[in-house]
């Protein structure tokens, strides 16, 4: 950073045209928009980057999740039973029923048949319901950490961008006030200077213009 300084203060100063006038605040200002483009061009990249270990997070829950039936593959397997032992009920009735006590039992089995095939897809849509709401919940969360971490981050490299900017430009606009009171004194020194030339030359030097006017 020493050599960079360096560098623009020489450019800076073979660029000026009066080492009498006031420093020009040009340099901090090309500083400045130099920072600030690359802190652009670092958040840009930094947030692809947050965005996209956000869409892997993601993705990995949801691998991680599957579809879920294993949470709820005993449920799933109790609708499964009970069916399968109507089902072997009802074939039994067939075959050691009469046929009017048959047509009543297989009414009856058919109703609950029905009624079972409706309760299992209730069960499968709530569980799915469930499992969705557990995944989004889950999702939304390690989301929120995620973008709560990147805003951290951000905010902590603005930061420190800022304070090595201001540092900088402290450095820069010391380094010019220390060289503008040094040309003040030498103009002090020079204004001093002639003021002894004009005391040693005596009141007839001081005259001469008058007469010639």
């Amino acid at each position: 950073m020493e050599k960079e300084n360096k560098r623009r203060k020489e450019n800076w100063r073979g660029n000026k045209k009066d080492e009498t006038k006031s420093f020009s605040t040009t340099m901090p200002t090309q500083v400045r928009i130099m920072k600030e483009n690359e802190l652009k061009e670092q958040i840009k990249d930094n947030t692809k980057e947050i965005w996209e270990l956000m869409f892997k997070k993601g993705d990995a829950i949801l691998a991680e999740k599957g579809c879920g039936r294993r949470l709820y593959s005993k449920e799933l397997k109790e609708v499964s039973d009970e069916i399968e032992k109507q089902e072997a009920e009802y074939d039994r009735l067939e075959s050691e029923t009469p046929l009017t006590d048959l047509q009543r039992e297989l009414d009856k089995l058919q109703e609950e048949k029905k009624e079972n095939k409706e309760s299992k897809e209730l069960v499968k849509q709530a569980l799915k319901n469930t499992l969705e709401r557990k995944m989004e919940a889950s999702t939304a969360k390690e989301l929120q950490v995620l973008e709560n971490a990147a805003v951290q981050a951000k905010n902590e490299r603005k930061r420190r961008e800022a304070e090595a900017y201001r540092l900088e430009a402290d450095e820069i606009i010391t380094n010019q006030t220390n060289e503008l009171e040094d040309l003040k004194k030498k103009l002090e020194d020079l204004k001093a200077e002639n003021n002894e030339e004009l005391n040693e030359a005596g009141p007839s030097s001081r005259g001469a213009p008058e007469e010639s006017r």
